[in-house]
């Protein structure tokens, strides 16, 4: 194993890690893949660990090896056992294997604008594509900026533009009998 040392990032600071260090321990024949990273700090006159340690590495060819059994450590000099031990096992590591196009397929819903800009094309005007998408998600191209005057995006009977509407109505209703409270307030001063 090769170890580098340094100190915490945050080791100047007045609290927690005031002279914190960091050790992380590289494994060899695992092409120097990290073995074991040690944080080490005092406070309250107590030594601190946070270890995160390796116990196995699951290889995938061609010298690349990953995490597969991780161990977490978190103790103290008053404790010969770890105050917290949590053990972690990784499965079914699989890198770089195709995805399915049905994987990647998104349906978009009814009467959104998409836009797909090509930054080839910056200095163009034909860096954006506009496209609508219809009631079964499919995009219907839009060659005119004009042609989305014609398209019903937003439906104004909704009921929910009604409340939008009266709460608006209501808000305005009320700062009108807000001021006019003020200024009769004002007169009987």
């Amino acid at each position: 194993m090769v170890t580098v040392s340094g100190k915490h990032l945050k080791s100047l600071d007045k609290g927690r890690y005031l002279n914190a260090r960091i050790d992380i321990a590289f494994s060899r024949p695992e092409g120097m893949s990290t073995k074991k990273f040690t944080t080490t700090f005092f406070m309250d006159g107590k030594k601190w660990l946070s270890e995160t340690e390796v116990k196995s590495f699951a290889s995938l060819g061609q010298g690349i090896y990953v995490p597969q059994k991780l161990e977490f450590r978190w103790s103290n000099s008053d404790s010969p056992n770890p105050l917290l031990l949590q053990e972690y096992e990784i499965s079914n590591i699989k890198v770089n294997n195709d995805v399915p196009d049905s994987e990647l397929t998104f349906d978009f819903p009814e009467n959104v604008l998409v836009v797909d800009q090509d930054l080839e094309k910056s200095a163009s005007s034909d860096r954006f594509s506009l496209f609508i998408a219809g009631s079964k998600g499919e995009l219907i191209p839009i060659s005119d900026v004009g042609e989305l005057a014609s398209q019903q995006l937003v439906n104004d009977r909704s009921p929910s533009s009604f409340y939008l509407y009266f709460a608006i109505g209501l808000a305005l209703t009320g700062a009108v009998f807000v001021g006019w409270r003020r200024l009769r307030g004002m007169r009987d001063v």
